[in-house]
Parts: structure tokens; C-alpha cells; sequence
């Protein structure tokens, strides 16, 4: 089973003084259960340690819709839904976040916890898909602005923000999963990989520009899709990244 991932990522070139530079600090993903095996959840661990203050991003999608989804970790953070659990084509996609209040030398493990038993046999896919993303250089008490999630079938997904406008400071992160065979997606002019395997950008937001932000892929092979287009806030000398 091979489950197509693409994180997509919207830089501002302008920062106020006082804005601290987010980074990109890792990314880890797996299919916690594969060939079918009936699952109530599973763990994915990083290969390095976790930063005190960081943003833990963390997606998953999985092919029984009627069950509801929790996150946790070895370091007790509070994991928060960015919007809401979405289905399409037979799969659930949600998108959660915490800021990491611990320091772990060795390494974070993220755990997903379904509501019941998952057998995912004959669906689209025959396991369930966790990763994580973590950033340096966040706002610790509202990291997360504006949000729209959107959900879809086939070869082309596209996703705008329908409230709010981000800050001339703030990251714009768009991520897609799908459900279909993991081929390339095509991206829209302005996004480009963000780390290994994962998406940023070198486009220009500034505050009072009118209309959403937006972000478009296509892929080779049409299947169910689910996205989150958001942004987020940086640290400030004013509230620091705890």
C-alpha cells in the first residue's frame, strides 16, 4: 500500500522586527497498519529528539469514516483538532496540532487512537496513514490562524482560505493526503518541497493583498483527497514560544 503525501508550505518575505523566523525542524510518517490487519490504532517515531516550544502539526487519514480519531505522545501534550474530521470516498482525514511543552533527547512518538476496531480490507487503502511535522520559532499561545479543511475525489484538488487573512508574518502550511496509489502530484506555480520529501514555498503574502490564499495539485490517478490550508503565527519578543 502506498499512500501519496504532499505538504505544501506559503512563505512571507516580510517580517516585523519583533517576528521571530519559523523553521522547518522534521517530518515523520508510516502506515502503522498495514496489509489490513485489523487496528485500533498505532505509533509512528521520529529519529530525533523533541524542542521545548516547537509545533507539532500531525494528519492522518484512515478507511473506516464511522470512527473517531485521538493523538497523543511520550510527552503528554494536549493535541488540539484543526477543524474538523472530514470523509470522502470512504476515508476520514482530520489535522491536529500541539506545542510540545517537553524536552526528549531520544524521540517523539505520536500515537492514533481509533474509536473501535479498523479493518480496512477491499477500500481504497488497506491501512491508515499518521505523519508528523514540527516548527521552530512559533507563537506557543495561538500558533494556529485561519483555517479552511476541504475534502474531494479525483485527479485535481484545490483549496482556498474562506475566512480570515493571514498576518504579512505568518507561514501559510497547505497539506494534502490521499487516499490512491502514491504517484507524483503536480504542483500550482509558487509551491516547492519543504524539506525532505515535503513542501515551501517562495511566494510573497502581505497584509491587505484581497482575495484568499490559495493552493492547487493535480495527481496522475484520481482517488479520495482530504486538505487543510492554514496559517501560523510566529514568536514575538512580546510572547515568546511558551
Amino acid at each position: 500500500m502506498k499512500v501519496a503525501r504532499l505538504v505544501l508550505i506559503f512563505i512571507c518575505v516580510v517580517f516585523p522586527a519583533a517576528a521571530q523566523t519559523m523553521t522547518f525542524d522534521q517530518w515523520q510518517a508510516g502506515a502503522p497498519n498495514p496489509n489490513g490487519a485489523p487496528s485500533r490504532g498505532g505509533v509512528i517515531y521520529t529519529n530525533v529528539g523533541q524542542v521545548k516550544g516547537e509545533l507539532f502539526l500531525v494528519d492522518a487519514c484512515w478507511p473506516c469514516p464511522s470512527l473517531t480519531a485521538t493523538i497523543s505522545d511520550n510527552g503528554g501534550n494536549k493535541y488540539r483538532p484543526i477543524g474538523t474530521r472530514v470523509t470522502s470516498g470512504g476515508v476520514a482525514f482530520q489535522h491536529w496540532y500541539a506545542v510540545n511543552r517537553v524536552t526528549e533527547t531520544n524521540y517523539a512518538a505520536i500515537t492514533l487512537t481509533l474509536s473501535g476496531s479498523c479493518t480496512a480490507n477491499g477500500i481504497a487503502f488497506n491501512s491508515f496513514y499518521l505523519e508528523l511535522i514540527s516548527v521552530k520559532g512559533i507563537d506557543g499561545k495561538t500558533p494556529i490562524d485561519a483555517a479552511t479543511v476541504v475534502t474531494g475525489t479525483g485527479k485535481t484538488a484545490a483549496m482556498s482560505l474562506t475566512s480570515g487573512t493571514p498576518a504579512e508574518s505568518e507561514t501559510m502550511l497547505a497539506i494534502f493526503l490521499t487516499a490512491g496509489v502514491g504517484v507524483p502530484f503536480t504542483t500550482t506555480k509558487g509551491w516547492t518541497p519543504w524539506g525532505s520529501g515535503e513542501a515551501v514555498a517562495g511566494n510573497e503574502y502581505k497584509a491587505g493583498v484581497t482575495g484568499p490564499a490559495t493552493a492547487t495539485v493535480t495527481a496522475a490517478t484520481a482517488s479520495p483527497w482530504g486538505g487543510i490550508l492554514y496559517g501560523i503565527r510566529p514568536g514575538t519578543s512580546g510572547t515568546g514560544t511558551l
